[in-house]
């Protein structure tokens, strides 16, 4: 096995040595999503302990775009490793979760996206999420994971693998949303 080791779900290596968690931003639709986020963090952080929590755990309360914006990029995502965007019904309409995303990718981040049961399709059938993320899981940044898919072994090694995607494939060119909706 030549560079490369196995994890069980707690971090722990074939050798005995231990793993340490990623640091994770959990992304998502703080007015729908809540429970899901509040879940999904509360068995994979917490009881599995795969990862450290790093989402903001209420919205900033302030109407100053670029204070929030400089909040989440201080506070939030420097210093994680990965990103994981809840993507619930509404996901894609929120201003704040391509602030986020946009932010991951400047820093060079993993990225993940969680598919909530709530996520709907469009005509076509593809998932309705944050544009940005979508263009990075297609060009071979990103990675994508059904929220029925969620096991401890399978997100831990979704985290690994999206925090060692190829940074060449990062697209974050388009402008960032001004508005909800």
């Amino acid at each position: 096995m030549q560079g490369y080791m196995t994890f069980d779900y707690r971090g722990v290596g074939l050798l005995g040595f231990p793993q340490p968690k990623r640091k994770v931003f959990v992304s998502f639709h703080h007015a729908n999503d809540r429970g899901f986020r509040d879940a999904f963090a509360n068995a994979y952080s917490e009881t599995y302990e795969i990862f450290i929590d790093r989402s903001v755990p209420e919205a900033y309360d302030s109407e100053d775009a670029e204070y929030v914006r400089w909040q989440i990029r201080r506070n939030d995502i420097k210093g994680s490793s990965c990103t994981i965007v809840l993507c619930g019904a509404e996901t894609h309409l929120r201003k704040h979760v391509d602030w986020e995303i946009k932010s991951t990718l400047d820093f060079m981040h993993g990225l993940l996206a969680i598919i909530l049961p709530t996520c709907t399709t469009d005509i076509y059938g593809r998932w309705r999420v944050p544009d940005r993320l979508a263009d990075n899981v297609n060009n071979g940044f990103g990675r994508w994971l059904h929220w029925s898919e969620l096991s401890p072994h399978k997100l831990k090694a979704m985290i690994e693998e999206a925090s060692g995607c190829p940074i060449e494939k990062i697209l974050n060119d388009q402008e960032m949303r001004k508005r909800n909706g």
